[in-house]
């Protein structure tokens, strides 16, 4: 026998309850895919850790921007090598000169892992260093550097370029402050002007330049510094019109048209000629010019210049021959007398200087002119000179040759 049992009976719910349950779930949006939620948690995740690293980001800037702040208001100098390039005297071009290149450490905190590259200026012909660079060709690893620590690298070799001009040096920094957990890299030109020249060109024309008749160009090259300068070359601009006949006083350079010169000492002064004649078509005047060169590494740079323009006059001379009374070709007879005039006359509008006349012989063979007959005839006529079968005369001989004036004759 056993009690009775008043509770009540149970009742069914799950319809209702699944009504309920769908009705929440529209009221809030549609009802969620129960088999993603694990899913979705996993992306979550993800994206919470995105979130993290972003708001990190934002508080290490906030913090490195706080701290520059901080020590731009405690007047802090920002830690660099700090660089100057000092020349012991002025930069005269094409002598030899020494430059020194200073660094420093410009704040109170040491600095690590420093080094020093330099790209020299196709301006400046090297010759040494002092101390060497650690890596070629111009590199120094100049390690630790306490605080304000100072150092010197020098460089001694030759500056060209014209005076007023620059020579840029590039100079390339790395180092490591002691307030930062990586290394800083700066770039610096430096440029250095150049004062003088060590050299001097000046260009002597002739007194008289006439089309026709042979002269002297003379470029001189003088040395008005204080030091030696090394041997450099002539390059001369000579007028298309001028026919070079012979250059004295310097030797060409076998790759160009530049002359090399000897190596000068102070006061001292190079002499070149250049040795030719005027073209009949030769303007009026004409234009002489020259540059004084520097040979470096690579290239060849100027350091002076100069020029001149001479006036040119046009030679009208008119000459004569009349062999045995004619100015005809004619036959000559053995043993009789051979007479020669030579007649000229300036038929132009400029006076003529310096004027050489002379009467060819060509007569073949040789023997058919009596010269032993002819000199001891003419033994006592000093208006000529004989070399060979040429018969010459000069203004030395005939004074009226050193200058011809219009219509003389």
């Amino acid at each position: 026998f056993m009690p009775k049992n008043n509770l009540p009976a149970p009742q069914k719910h799950e319809d209702d309850l699944r009504v309920k349950l769908r009705a929440i779930y529209e009221h809030d949006g549609e009802i969620p895919d129960l088999k993603k939620f694990e899913t979705q948690t996993k992306r979550n995740g993800r994206i919470s850790w995105m979130i993290a690293a972003i708001t990190l980001g934002i508080i290490l800037g906030a913090s490195w921007t706080g701290y520059a702040a901080l020590a731009e208001k405690r007047n802090e100098p920002i830690q660099k090598l700090a660089l100057q390039i000092r020349p012991l005297e002025s930069i005269v071009a094409g002598t030899l000169q020494e430059v020194d290149i200073e660094y420093e450490n410009n704040s109170s905190r040491p600095m690590a892992n420093a080094e020093l590259s330099l790209i020299l200026p196709a301006e400046f012909s090297l010759n040494t260093f002092d101390p060497k660079p650690n890596e070629h060709p111009s590199t120094w690893k100049l390690g630790m550097l306490p605080p304000h620590a100072k150092g010197t690298i020098k460089l001694q070799g030759v500056f060209s370029g014209l005076p007023g001009s620059e020579a840029a040096f590039q100079l390339f920094t790395g180092y490591r402050p002691s307030n930062f957990n990586a290394d800083f890299q700066s770039a610096d030109i430096i440029k250095v002007p150049i004062t003088e020249s060590a050299l001097a060109l000046t260009i002597i024309p002739p007194e008289h330049a006439t089309s026709g008749i042979a002269t002297d160009i003379y470029y001189i090259i003088k040395n008005t510094s204080s030091k030696n300068v090394p041997a450099a070359l002539l390059a001369p601009q000579l007028p298309k019109d001028f026919l070079l006949e012979s250059v004295a006083g310097a030797t060409a350079n076998e790759t160009s048209v530049n002359y090399i010169l000897n190596t000068l000492e102070p006061g001292s002064e190079q002499k070149v000629a250049f040795h030719g004649s005027f073209a009949s078509e030769t303007p009026a005047e004409s234009e002489f010019s020259g540059r004084i060169l520097i040979k470096n590494d690579l290239t060849t740079t100027e350091i002076t210049n100069s020029f001149i323009k001479i006036p040119v006059a046009e030679a009208d001379l008119s000459l004569k021959l009349i062999v045995n009374g004619s100015a005809e070709d004619g036959l000559a007879e053995f043993g009789a007398p051979f007479r020669v005039t030579l007649e000229w006359q300036n038929t132009g509008t400029t006076p003529l200087f310096d004027v050489t006349l002379t009467l060819v012989c060509d007569a073949t063979p040789e023997a058919l002119l009596d010269w032993a007959k002819f000199d001891s005839d003419t033994e006592k006529d000093k208006t000529f000179m004989r070399k060979g079968e040429d018969l010459i005369m000069m203004k030395k001989l005939r004074k009226e040759l050193k200058e011809l004036a219009p219509k003389s004759k």
